[in-house]
């Protein structure tokens, strides 16, 4: 189990908070999608959560990540630039876990991915493959370290219909925790169980965030109601101040009456 308690990022450079008292258990049966616009702070968060060290040159971190023993699984948002030369089967033999895999082993993963054990023998090199041919194999890799918890940063990105599909099919059947970002709605509809929405308010300056136990259509329908309502409520704010404002003014004409007649 993952425990975050009152994790607060700032970035070095201007000290602003981009992430603020930040609080958040995972459970076994999550599957945590972290939401937000871009440059508030999503894949900070989840480098966080894998080791404060990848963020420590441009962010400081206050706070505690206690993962208890997990083995977490870390898929980046790119390919690393110094696997991109290698072949698929150079990549994989940098793992001393595909070197001690059993073919069993080697044959389940692969299936689980939609592929077949030739996947690890390719002479292709990585940079070539294309966009869900790169999440595929890199989660191979991830998958063959037994890993107890996911945390995929953006995999839907560049992804083909029916990689997307089999995307969704991987997080839905998991029985290990993952905590991802995304973009693609459908994706988070009929994935997530829990979402954690990063924002940046009153021009950017103030880090907040919303966790909520639920699907992303149903936090989508409550934002929508929520900000149905402080449209309500600004607009009961400026007919107040308008009522306010035009008694005002007869108060004060009729001052300025009786001093004229006075």
């Amino acid at each position: 189990m993952i425990e975050i308690h009152n994790l607060t990022i700032c970035h070095r450079y201007d000290l602003r908070k981009i992430i603020d008292d930040f609080t958040l258990t995972v459970k076994p049966t999550d599957k945590i999608a972290i939401i937000g616009e871009e440059g508030n702070g999503k894949s900070t968060l989840l480098k966080c959560i894998v080791d404060s060290q990848l963020v420590e040159s441009y962010c400081e971190v206050q706070g505690t990540i206690q993962s208890k023993n997990e083995r977490i699984g870390y898929l980046p948002q790119e390919l690393e630039h110094k696997h991109a030369e290698k072949t698929v089967y150079e990549y994989f033999c940098e793992s001393d876990a595909f070197s001690l895999a059993t073919p069993s082993q080697l044959h389940d993963i692969a299936q689980a991915l939609g592929n077949d054990v030739e996947m690890y023998y390719q002479t292709q090199p990585m940079s070539t493959l294309s966009g869900g041919e790169k999440i595929k194999y890199q989660l191979a890799a991830i998958l063959l370290e037994q890993p107890s918890i996911l945390l995929l940063d953006e995999p839907s990105n560049d992804l083909d219909i029916s990689t997307l599909a089999w995307l969704e099919n991987f997080i839905k059947e998991s029985n290990i925790p993952i905590i991802y970002i995304s973009h693609d709605e459908t994706l988070l509809a009929n994935t997530a169980n829990c979402i954690v929405h990063l924002e940046l308010v009153k021009r950017k300056t103030e880090a907040r965030h919303t966790i909520m136990h639920i699907g992303y259509d149903a936090y989508k329908e409550l934002r929508d109601k929520q900000f149905e309502k402080q449209m309500m409520d600004a607009q009961s704010e400026r007919r107040q101040d308008k009522l306010r404002m035009e008694k005002y003014q007869q108060v004060y004409e009729r001052v300025q009456h009786e001093l004229r007649v006075v």
